[in-house]
């Protein structure tokens, strides 16, 4: 297995190196969640290390498909969790396997695994199916929307 460290600077070269199966992404700004990401479907591991994300992008959910789910961890990274976590129950998580280093988070996201992908882009049938699952509907109240545009991809295409 080879990492790859990639600090302070996000290099869109990285669609290029198949060789690298684990990257370590850490101490970047993302206005958004970079596409290109998606093109990385060899990865087997993904993890941001004091990250900042503004927003995410769709396509990036595709990376590590070669591998079947991808584990992508957001460590000591500043993000707003409840943006995430309804970006993810709106869209499905794709490939990945989302771990959240936040004791008060981590629950919530695993539980999300749990409803897969089906009705993807339907925000009301994935929360109404995530709040079937014990303790979901304890998690759906601190994630509902609270502005339209919540649930809608923002970033540029």
């Amino acid at each position: 297995m080879k990492n790859l460290l990639m600090d302070s600077k996000w290099d869109p070269a990285i669609v290029e190196r198949r060789e690298v199966d684990r990257l370590y992404v850490r101490y970047i700004r993302f206005d958004c969640l970079p596409a290109a990401l998606g093109q990385l479907t060899w990865l087997k591991e993904l993890i941001f290390n004091e990250c900042t994300f503004d927003d995410y992008d769709i396509a990036a959910l595709t990376a590590g498909s070669d591998h079947g789910m991808l584990p992508v961890t957001f460590d000591c990274c500043e993000l707003d969790h409840d943006a995430l976590f309804d970006f993810l129950l709106t869209h499905g998580s794709g490939n990945w396997k989302v771990s959240v280093l936040d004791p008060r988070q981590s629950k919530r996201f695993k539980l999300l695994h749990k409803i897969g992908n089906d009705g993807a882009g339907d925000w009301a049938t994935r929360a109404g199916c995530f709040s079937l699952l014990p303790d979901g509907a304890k998690y759906m109240s601190s994630t509902l929307p609270t502005k339209a545009s919540c649930c809608t991809p923002r970033c540029p295409t």
